[in-house]
């Protein structure tokens, strides 16, 4: 097969992908299981297999043994072929618990040859490189047994390949009584490699793997099968591979359906610099998430974990698909974080991200999220997110498509649709120099909404918003703090309240807006200084005003308003304003009205038609009407 060792068809990485001490590691090791480890055919398939130098071919047929002299196979002597000990090349044949537990000790190769069922924990203390090659056979915990099934102290690189490891969940004292199928631990100098092994029916932590220098896990499967779990709450610790305090952590293709998260990755005591998920899928249906980074409970203040990758699958799952917390509140940030892949079926958030990040992407599909699609609430320095996603149509909670809280620097795309559930389609908290470029639907209440963090100073500038925004029951887009050096170009259609607001006041704002049946004002702005408006306004026979300012100063307008159900323009409080260029026609109300300490007005060069009054109302004395054409 393409990409595995000649002899026993181990996993082995592409020379591309294999530029890192992990992946070159992992070769090396497959490379030395698949010259040491002795052949078993028949005796007319030995020219299949390549005859390393050392190697040896056992022929199942005839009992003939061949030494292999690194370009042909030649028999070996009579009595060599008469022999079949247990120990044979540096590989150790067990076929029993105790067996099993003598061999481990001494490392090198260590085959298991037989399924076997174990009545105790069988603990090692493994001070030489240990291969452990269990496939295709099963290590089961034995009835009544009720404690950990395999536990490796190592002071060297471990491998294990393949096999099933059984926690015979129905025969323990569970959940009264819950125990690590396999806990593997070093003194953070080592490499751990797991290759093709399948856990099912774990009582707690399938694979517990603490303080490696690195760890490399591939083809990991696990079947917890929480289906069988009638109380929720029995499923906690039932997680699938967790990593704790190594430095590094590769997981290639899993296969997890787990009961507790199905991978997670913890800081305790010191830092995990790199942790990466590429391919395959995972779920926990029943209790807790997909993915989890994490500082612990009790870390220490120097535990983090500085940079991640996921990109895989995510289905199925009780709480979020991939979070990303500070359980310790070490304070420590997240430098690097890349999310891709697609995540489905999520009872709480696609992805959460509690702790401090300073550099995120997220490039993902998200489907049937029962809360938001996207949650980066740790604030950091830039995030750059695109979501595609929608909602599980039944639970809203508080069911965002996007939320950004406290980053400095973002971006945010793609398309999401809140299925008439969600709340906000974009929420952006106590951010700055934004870019968003989305399409957004079904959402009950803002389409695009700007907040902040409740303190007296909250602002956000630098923005730039291009959007369609339909079928929200708010507003289209809404900013209910200061904003400041902004560009909205927004379509709003069918929105319950105003196409765009800008509650929260600020200035240098250029709007470019494309509004059609509002249920109130196509375009509102209060507590605005210097602002330029343009674009269509249609109420399709409702809306209260085609544009509202309220307490603005220095604004210019010129757009086609129509069909609005009240004035086109109405200035209330609002002064140094020019109106320009305006086509209002259809209005049940005037083509523009200005009321209260409203002054400094010029009203030049509009038209209009069908509305139900040909007369302009300008407050103030300081006011410059001319060239108007009204009918």
């Amino acid at each position: 097969m393409e990409n595995t060792t000649r002899n026993h068809d181990l996993r082995r990485f592409p020379s591309g992908e294999a530029k890192n001490s992990l992946r070159e590691r992992w070769n090396r090791n497959v490379e030395t299981i698949d010259r040491l480890l002795p052949v078993r055919d028949r005796e007319e398939n030995r020219s299949e297999y390549h005859p390393y130098e050392r190697a040896e071919f056992r022929a199942t047929d005839t009992g003939a043994v061949y030494q292999g002299t690194g370009s042909d196979w030649e028999l070996a002597d009579a009595e060599l072929a008469s022999v079949e000990a247990n120990s044979v090349n540096c590989v150790q044949y067990v076929s029993t618990e105790s067996e099993l537990e003598n061999a481990l000790p001494s490392g090198g190769i260590v085959v298991v040859c037989d399924d076997i069922t174990l009545t105790s924990t069988v603990e090692a203390t493994v001070t030489d490189e240990l291969w452990l090659i269990c496939r295709p056979h099963t290590i089961r915990r034995g009835d009544g047994m009720n404690a950990t099934m395999l536990d490796l102290t190592a002071s060297a690189n471990v491998w294990i390949e393949g096999g099933i490891v059984d926690g015979n969940r129905a025969g323990q004292n569970f959940p009264a009584e819950k125990h690590d199928e396999i806990i593997l631990t070093n003194d953070g100098t080592d490499f751990l490699f797991i290759d093709g092994l399948t856990v099912v029916d774990n009582t707690n932590f399938s694979v517990r793997a603490r303080q490696w220098m690195g760890i490399l896990a591939s083809d990991y499967t696990q079947r917890t099968h929480p289906e069988t779990i009638s109380n929720p709450s029995d499923a906690a610790g039932l997680d699938g591979f967790h990593a704790f305090d190594s430095e590094s952590v590769l997981l290639v293709n899993p296969d997890i359906r787990s009961g507790d998260d199905a991978i997670a990755v913890g800081a305790r005591t010191a830092v995990t610099k790199h942790v990466n998920v590429r391919g395959g899928t995972v779920s926990s249906p029943v209790h807790a998430n997909g993915v989890k980074l994490h500082t612990e409970y009790d870390a220490d203040p120097v535990a983090a974990i500085e940079t991640a990758v996921i990109d895989c699958q995510v289905y199925d799952t009780y709480g979020h698909g991939v979070t990303i917390v500070d359980d310790g509140n070490t304070g420590n940030s997240v430098d690097d974080v890349v999310i891709r892949g697609l995540i489905t079926d999520v009872g709480m958030d696609g992805v959460y991200v509690g702790a401090t990040c300073n550099n995120i992407k997220a490039n993902i599909q998200v489907a049937e999220s029962a809360n938001h699609m996207i949650n980066l609430a740790g604030g950091g320095q830039n995030a750059a997110v695109r979501v595609d996603g929608t909602h599980d149509g039944t639970v809203g909670q508080a069911a965002t498509g996007c939320r950004v809280a406290g980053y400095n620097e973002v971006d945010v795309r793609g398309t999401y649709d809140g299925r008439g559930v969600g709340t906000t389609g974009i929420l952006l908290e106590s951010v700055s120099d934004v870019t968003v470029d989305a399409n957004v639907t079904s959402f009950n209440d803002a389409g695009i909404r700007i907040d902040g963090s409740g303190q007296p100073n909250d602002i956000s500038d630098n923005i730039m918003i291009d959007a369609r925004v339909a079928d929200v029951g708010g507003d289209g887009f809404l900013s209910v703090i200061p904003i400041q050096t902004a560009r909205l170009d927004v379509q709003a259609d069918d929105v319950g309240n105003h196409g765009i607001n800008v509650d929260g006041g600020g200035s240098d704002i250029r709007l470019d807006a494309t509004v059609y049946d509002q249920r109130q004002s196509g375009i509102r702005l209060s507590s605005v200084d210097i602002v330029a408006v343009s674009g269509i306004v249609d109420g399709d026979g409702g809306g209260t005003n085609g544009i509202l300012l309220e307490d603005v100063t220095n604004a210019r307008l010129e757009a086609v308003v129509r069909n609005v159900d009240g004035n086109g323009i109405t200035g209330i409080d609002t002064d140094y304003v020019t109106v320009s260029g305006c086509a209002l026609s259809g209005l049940a109300g005037r083509p523009v009205y200005s009321t209260g300490t409203s002054n400094y007005w010029v009203m030049t060069g509009n038209e209009g038609h069908g509305n139900g009054s040909t007369n302009t109302v300008l407050a103030g004395p300081q006011k410059t009407v001319g060239h108007n054409l009204f009918t």
